[in-house]
């Protein structure tokens, strides 16, 4: 049988010291870890970087897209502005047109009713006066002109002021008034 020592526990020394292997182990994890923790950190702070240099980057690109942006606006509205500006001068075009009674049908009209022994040398148009110079081989000639001449509806006077004789042919000179156009309303223009 044995002796029971109470007191042995006391006499043995007590191996304080670790196993030099742990430490070591455990150093290397320790290493293993913050190294990899590191990695970690480094990436994510590059990931926040690009992340943020690409923000900068639309922002710029936006800057110099908001630049030709505005200026394609401008553009658009400068052509708006040019759009409705040429509708109003076509409908002043149009209207202008409309009240104008000095055209070619009216020069037509004359030049039809011209007889065969008459010849016309000028025409002059204003809006008050249409003056018609020419030269013919007799008076009934000129006197057919007239009359034809009041045919046209938008005469309404027709004189001849000057008739005179030289080398065989008669002078003439008709002043023809034409109608009073009224003027159904107006358009203010900008």
């Amino acid at each position: 049988m044995r002796d029971l020592n109470f007191f042995e526990s006391y006499n043995k020394k007590k191996d304080k010291s670790l196993n030099k292997e742990l430490i070591l182990y455990g150093l290397s994890i320790v290493i293993v870890l913050g190294m990899v923790a590191y990695s970690i950190i480094n990436i994510i702070v590059i990931n926040k970087l690009n992340t943020e240099t690409s923000s900068l980057e639309q922002q710029v690109e936006t800057k110099k897209s908001n630049i030709k942006i505005n200026e394609i606006l401008e553009k658009e509205k400068d052509i708006g502005e040019f759009r409705e500006k040429y509708e109003q001068l076509k409908q002043l075009d149009g209207f202008i047109d409309s009240q104008d009674i000095i055209n070619e049908s009216l020069l037509d009209s004359i030049t039809v009713r011209v007889p065969e022994n008459v010849f016309l040398n000028s025409m002059i148009f204003n809006t008050n006066l249409i003056t018609l110079d020419g030269i013919a081989k007799d008076k009934r000639s000129i006197s057919d002109f007239e009359h034809k001449l009041g045919e046209i509806e938008y005469f309404d006077d027709i004189f001849i002021p000057a008739i005179s004789y030289e080398d065989d042919f008669y002078t003439f000179t008709i002043n023809i008034k034409p109608k009073e156009v009224e003027v159904v309303g107006s358009q203010d223009t900008d």
